[in-house]
């Protein structure tokens, strides 16, 4: 619900505009002051739920800007969102290999200073917030040049994020499916 509210509010502003049309059309019919006034009420409704989709964000935007922050990085060859976002207790499997977070990192350090990322391409992402848990299905099509492959690779990515104090953190990636989609 909170989705419909705070994340894409479009259908309120429907309803709006209809109660908006409908009372203008009764105050053309009628030429009343009140009637007049009452025109005001969808359209200070509509500031009232432009300024709070604007202002509060939902914990699935804050992954959702988290995920843009990673992507971000990773095209520009950092790591500084990574150390950033992975939790302390991280865990994660590559190459049917579990890592934690520093094997993580060193991971990943040692595939973007390849510099063989050209480009990554969200191409769908489902986040499902479940208490002090989301957990978030990532389809990305990664442009690799050089280092032994060029081309295009499409990876399904299934990531479990979790609310610490310093709020959301990966705690865990699956081995990513590449070739998949969702």
């Amino acid at each position: 619900m909170k989705e419909l509210f705070f994340e894409d509010p479009l259908w309120l502003y429907v309803l709006l505009f209809i109660a908006e049309v409908v009372m203008v059309w009764l105050w053309s019919k009628s030429r009343e002051r009140a009637a007049l006034l009452r025109c005001l009420i969808p359209l200070g409704l509509a500031g009232v739920v432009f300024a709070v989709a604007t202002l509060v964000v939902t914990d699935r935007e804050k992954i959702q800007r988290a995920t843009d922050e990673l992507v971000a990085d990773a095209k520009a060859g950092r790591l500084t969102a990574f150390e950033r976002w992975l939790d302390r207790e991280f865990q994660g499997t590559f190459r049917s290999k579990p890592m934690n977070r520093d094997q993580a990192l060193a991971e990943a350090r040692r595939v973007l200073g390849r510099g063989s990322i050209k480009d990554i391409e969200i191409q769908k992402n489902e986040i499902k917030v479940q208490g002090a848990d989301a957990y978030q299905r990532l389809q990305t099509a990664i442009r690799f040049s050089g280092g032994g492959f060029s081309g295009r690779l499409p990876m399904m990515w299934r990531i479990h994020w979790i609310r610490t104090t310093e709020g959301w953190r990966i705690y865990e990636v699956s081995e990513p499916q590449i070739g998949m989609s969702m």
